[in-house]
């Protein structure tokens, strides 16, 4: 018996004190890091980033609207995650959209849960082939950007 306390005592924060007096505890503790690599609401598999959620409590209902965190988008856009996909489980509907599709048709507000992103239903499809097209012509609409600063033009 007397090993395995041992063993403990060499992991960190294993096999000390639970009060006051183990400093050990309070550092294991410490050492959570300032970044999350997980967002908070979901998981990440693969390249998508799934959430389920109830349409009568989380769908938005003016505009018609599925809002995800900001800070977890913001995280998944970092990680390079291609792909959101919200599960609703009333209806039995997936529904698809590219990082890039929220932040282009997006709008952010804040109602008592942080600050989100929403992007309105029409914006939303149903496999992840069909959300890559709408992503693919939202780059293609596009403009190009304007060169800065003055440009000089032909006289002749």
């Amino acid at each position: 018996m007397r090993d395995k306390a041992q063993a403990a005592k060499r992991e960190l924060g294993g096999g000390g004190l639970s009060g006051a007096g183990s400093n050990q505890l309070c550092s294991h503790y410490g050492m959570r890091p300032d970044r999350r690599q997980e967002p908070r609401y979901g998981r990440i598999e693969g390249a998508t980033w799934r959430k389920t959620a109830s349409a009568s409590k989380h769908m938005l209902r003016a505009p018609k609207a599925w809002a995800v965190d900001a800070g977890d988008l913001a995280l998944i856009e970092a990680l390079g995650v291609r792909y959101v996909l919200i599960h609703d489980l009333e209806q039995m509907r997936h529904y698809w959209a590219r990082p890039e599709t929220l932040r282009a048709k997006g709008f952010v507000f804040e109602r008592n849960a942080g600050e989100q992103v929403a992007l309105p239903l029409e914006w939303w499809r149903p496999s992840p082939g069909e959300a890559d097209a709408v992503a693919e012509g939202l780059r293609e609409r596009t403009p190009e950007p304007e060169p800065a600063g003055p440009v000089q033009g032909a006289l002749w």
